[in-house]
């Protein structure tokens, strides 16, 4: 059996342009677990990836980088850039390699691309999008999985395995784990009690592994239309309301009194994850969370139509701005990275403008671009200073702005 999904991540190249579509314009579909009807909603605090994407292009960042596989050779892919990274982690990043990205430009005397605040803001957020996605899952892996995990005790696919359990053969032109998900919520406490009255072990999801088993799935499943039905992953403004109606935010949110049940969601427990890894973590856990919810006579909600897919977009971007970060590490940062030799926060003049009467702390697009198109010149006046051009790591970039933004903030 030829596997469908072992090379490069093809359900990506067939629904990205739905998910950006569908996740921040208004742009109905209709799917399945049976028949998922998506509706949309524009969410205000994100801008649109489907600027971003055509910003990259306009931009020429395409002639250097990669995205899925398509683009230039001459710098890194960033199709999994965004994973792990909030914006501000981005524009650390961004800036720390931009000294040599000026040089490699003047070599291939390539034009410097400057941006206005919309277009960087949404050029990062469409690199941060991506990494709600999975990487492709391989065939041969998933097969191996498939039996080394017990799922063919239950299930077949391919006319291969039990029969205790639906067989899996229709989720093969689902290309989304999303439809996966909702199923596994949906059906995981009857199948949880199932497995302990036949005695079959629950097993544990590592990293990557619902991505292998979709992969096997698709590639082995028999009576399969040709067609595929890509379901765009979801609108986190409708996620952020199913949060709190199907009950999620009474063990995962942080309530006036500072009590929780459960994970805090919101602060760094899910950050970066794709729809798999978050497939997986409902999985592992899912047992102890009906277990928990049946002794404080909290209902186990299910999933129709597009809730599940919602809800999971929600959930990823919760990490999109990471949290308020430190001022007080953000003044360390100031002095420690040289930042203060070039620009004054006391109204003194220095080389470089007075960040004092400078709004560019203003949202994470309006310093990105700021620091991006002012990068040229700030590498010229450094190297005349003789000053080392700083990288950021981590959060430093996000509590050097936090404290940016409350210098400005006391001088009004």
């Amino acid at each position: 059996m030829t596997p469908i999904l072992n090379h490069r991540p093809l359900f990506l190249s067939l629904f990205l342009p739905l998910f950006f579509l569908s996740v921040f314009v208004c742009a109905p579909a209709i799917a399945a677990e049976g028949n998922l009807v998506e509706s949309r909603t524009v969410e205000s605090s994100y801008e649109d990836p489907l600027k971003g994407r055509a910003v990259f292009a306009e931009k020429g960042c395409i002639r250097c980088h990669s995205v899925l596989g398509e683009g230039g050779t001459l710098g890194p892919d960033l199709t999994w850039l965004g994973k792990g990274r909030n914006i501000y982690e981005l524009i650390g990043l961004f800036w720390s390699h931009s000294s040599k990205m000026i040089e490699m430009m003047k070599e291939k005397k390539a034009p410097y691309p400057t941006f206005s605040a919309a277009e960087m803001e949404s050029l990062l957020t469409y690199l941060y999008a991506l990494s709600y996605f999975d990487e492709a899952g391989d065939y041969s892996e998933g097969e191996r999985l498939f039996h080394d995990k017990g799922c063919i005790k239950c299930h077949s696919v391919g006319d291969r395995g039990g029969s205790i359990a639906p067989a899996l053969d229709g989720y093969a032109n689902l290309v989304s784990p999303a439809y996966l998900t909702q199923a596994v919520w949906n059906h995981g406490a009857k199948m949880a009690t199932k497995m302990a009255e036949l005695n079959v072990e629950r097993p544990k999801l590592r990293s990557n592994e619902i991505a292998h088993l979709i992969a096997y799935i698709q590639g082995a499943a028999v009576g399969v239309p040709e067609f595929q039905i890509a379901l765009s992953p979801g609108d986190p403004k409708r996620g952020e309301v199913l949060f709190k109606e199907k009950g999620c935010s009474q063990c995962h949110l942080k309530t006036g009194e500072g009590q929780i049940l459960g994970p805090d969601l919101s602060h760094g427990e899910v950050e970066g994850m794709s729809v798999g890894e978050i497939t997986e973590r409902l999985w592992n856990h899912g047992l102890k969370m009906w277990s928990r919810m049946k002794e404080l006579n909290i209902p186990i909600s299910t999933f129709d139509g597009q809730e599940m897919a919602d809800l999971i977009a929600y959930v990823h971007f919760l990490s999109y701005t990471g949290g308020r970060g430190n001022p007080g590490k953000g003044r360390e940062i100031f002095a420690a990275k040289g930042c203060v030799v070039c620009h004054a926060t006391d109204g003194k003049k220095r080389i470089g403008p007075d960040l004092l009467r400078s709004n560019a702390a203003e949202s994470p697009g309006t310093i990105a671009a700021s620091m991006w198109n002012h990068a040229p010149l700030m590498k010229e006046a450094m190297a005349e200073a003789a000053l080392e051009w700083p990288r950021f790591e981590r959060s430093e970039m996000q509590d050097l702005i936090a404290y940016l933004r409350l210098v400005r903030e006391d001088s009004d």
